[in-house]
């Protein structure tokens, strides 16, 4: 049993993801590590696990570190962390039922690439949302044996393979109050079909939200690299609600994949809000009946605190728990390495550096 590493995608990659349908996520796509390279200089590689002639699982990593020729020499040399390696939705195990026998493998490897590398970090989220062992208390154990400390984070998941009458039944009656009342006045949903509309109807609002709370907000150029790679929407899908004027009242990106739509980019603006207009129900409400025409089974609404630490957290999670979905938490894990200079390890361990630099070969 050995780990092949790739710097270039296999070319069945994607198509192996699938395999898995459930147990498969976004964040270890061909288009993720392609998207990352072109907007951070990151480095994915891809990892098979082989056992003789059988395909037992994968894991996409990405390397990111500084960008200017000085910066990685020194990264390299002591070991900062602004050099770091994260991945989510993953591994991905073909066969499941060896999970606990492949996490380590992986791991282990990791390890070797960190050590040659003077990877400062290793962040992941972890496994898929749907995944069967997303809370396996033995997967669990084998990161914690490998250093890595854990958080809580938590979610909501809407079943979308329920009918329609079923959905609107589970949802709360005060949020369905809401949405009525936003179809009285005229609030509208319309998806955004070109990067032109993206940048009007969608961004330019969504900035001025972020802005007026003090908060960062992506380039505009890197939406438009985002449109240009995914023209045919394979990916990403944007939706406003907007009022009878044209004006935007509110906004709600999706990113889907495997059958799972999970929701990013959701502002409600200011004239909404002060005049009490329910656009983010209404919103949320149609495009969860959107995601399910396109074949979804599943809607994340994605980002909740599991001890919420003021007012703005609390009520994000009423607002998400409104929906009738399932309250689902998870581990997100993260490993530091001490900043010891490789210098000093080259001197110290040469032959193992050596060893190692061997094993963790990796393919163009």
């Amino acid at each position: 049993m050995k780990i092949v590493a790739y710097r270039k995608v296999p070319p069945t990659w994607d198509e192996c993801l699938l395999t898995s349908f459930k147990c498969s996520g976004f964040f270890q796509t061909s288009f993720w590590a392609n998207l990352s390279q072109r907007l951070l200089g990151a480095k994915p590689m891809y990892l098979e696990l082989i056992d003789g002639d059988r395909y037992c699982a994968s894991l996409m990593l990405i390397h990111r570190s500084p960008q200017t020729l000085l910066k990685k020499v020194l990264d390299i040399i002591f070991r900062s962390k602004q050099s770091f390696l994260e991945f989510s939705d993953g591994p991905n195990f073909i066969d499941t039922s060896n999970c606990t026998h492949f996490l380590p493998k992986f791991l282990k490897w990791i390890d070797d690439y960190a050590f040659i590398n003077g990877v400062g970090k290793i962040v992941t989220n972890g496994f898929p949302i749907t995944s069967n062992y997303l809370h396996s208390h033995e997967l669990l154990q084998i990161y914690e044996s490998f250093g890595y400390e854990t958080s809580s984070w938590a979610t909501f998941l809407v079943n979308l393979n329920q009918s329609e009458e079923e959905l609107n039944k589970n949802i709360a009656h005060s949020t369905r109050k809401q949405i009525n009342k936003a179809k009285r006045q005229g609030v509208i949903v319309r998806r955004i079909n070109s990067f032109q509309e993206y940048e009007k109807m969608f961004y330019i609002p969504y900035y001025k939200y972020k802005e007026a709370r003090g908060e960062k907000v992506f380039p505009l150029e890197t939406a438009e690299l985002m449109w240009k790679m995914d023209i045919n929407g394979v990916f990403y899908t944007h939706y406003i609600a907007s009022d009878e004027h044209n004006e935007t009242l509110a906004t709600l990106g999706v990113y889907h994949f495997a059958g799972t739509a999970t929701e990013i980019t959701s502002c409600l603006t200011e004239r909404a809000y002060s005049m009490k207009i329910p656009a983010q129900d209404i919103l949320h409400w149609q495009v969860m009946l959107d995601m399910k025409q396109m074949g979804c089974h599943t809607f994340d609404l994605a980002g909740v605190n599991p001890a919420p630490i003021n007012q703005k957290e609390e009520g994000i999670r009423r607002f998400k728990e409104k929906w009738g979905g399932k309250y689902v938490e998870y581990k997100r894990y993260t490993k530091e390495f001490p900043s010891t200079s490789i210098l000093f390890n080259i001197l110290r361990n040469g032959n193992r550096i050596l060893t190692k630099i061997k094993s963790s070969k990796i393919k163009a």
